[in-house]
């Protein structure tokens, strides 16, 4: 699927979902933290907003990230679906696509070019409820993104496949 028609895909989505609160009083929240990723390669910070509309336990919305590891960036685009499971005590799953953003003074010069790929993101979190005040969230979990450079030389090509496994943490505001 091609990066218009998943933009259309996701325009089209809030258009309905924005109707469909309208008439069901859902509530728009936005959930916006910041957190680190680690695995065998070292610790980096992650940043994230995720905006939809919750009913009841149930929450759903579309979220973007910037991820920051040596060398890549990466900006996950992902649809994101939580359930308040126990009083503030929360889950959710996050699925989308890997888009890569990769400084040129990383490339091999004209030879390399990064395709983006799957992302998924499993956490478990705690919200502190405040009267006057945005509330407040911490969660944790296990974090997936997938990126593939080649390499294209004259003779052969290199692939690269970069499939990036970590734990993450995350405080966070919801307004």
């Amino acid at each position: 699927m091609g990066c218009k028609r998943i933009l259309i895909y996701i325009i089209t989505t809030l258009i309905a979902a924005t109707a469909t609160a309208q008439k069901r009083k859902l509530k728009f929240n936005s959930f916006n933290s910041a957190g680190i990723v680690a695995g065998e390669n070292g610790v980096y910070p992650v940043i994230e907003s995720i905006n939809g509309f919750q009913e009841r336990d149930w929450f759903t919305g579309i979220g973007i990230g910037i991820d920051y590891y040596p060398n890549l960036r990466s900006v996950p685009l992902f649809i994101d679906v939580r359930k308040n499971i126990y009083k503030n005590f929360f889950i959710n799953i996050d699925a989308g696509y890997n888009f890569p953003w990769v400084e040129e003074k990383y490339k091999i010069t004209e030879i390399s070019k990064f395709y983006g790929g799957l992302f998924y993101e499993l956490n478990a979190g705690y919200k502190i409820i405040f009267k006057k005040c945005p509330d407040f969230i911490v969660e944790a979990g296990y974090s997936y993104k997938n990126l593939k450079e080649t390499r294209d030389y004259i003779t052969y090509e290199e692939i690269f496949n970069y499939k990036m496994r970590r734990i993450i943490i995350k405080i966070g505001i919801v307004l």
